[in-house]
């Protein structure tokens, strides 16, 4: 999961340590930076929000400028990117998505 908006992050984090019983341990952070992010006030705000600590912060991802773009501000703590590798948990949260979204 990767977003911006670290209320999105943290309730879809609770639903897989509450609801899929994922250990908050197997939960990997990642953060992707624009270039007119300010790097230590991204982590600084991704650190206090998520209450997490700066070595749960794994790689760091610094992308150069690519022309004027319109996202300026947008994304100014840029994006934080979580995961679990679990194959299984994979196919049960697809289910629970297929039992809601019917295509057509």
């Amino acid at each position: 999961m990767s977003n911006t908006d670290p209320q999105i992050i943290k309730k879809f984090r609770e639903f897989l340590i509450k609801i899929c019983g994922v250990k908050k341990e197997k939960i990997r952070y990642y953060l992707i930076l624009f270039n007119d992010c300010d790097k230590k006030e991204a982590i600084r705000f991704w650190t206090q929000h998520l209450r997490i600590k700066r070595k749960q912060l794994g790689k760091i991802t610094e992308i150069p400028p690519q022309g004027e773009g319109t996202y300026r501000k947008k994304s100014e703590f840029g994006v934080l990117i979580f995961t679990v590798t679990n194959k299984k948990l994979k196919e049960e949260i697809f289910k629970m998505i297929s039992k809601v979204y019917l295509p057509g």
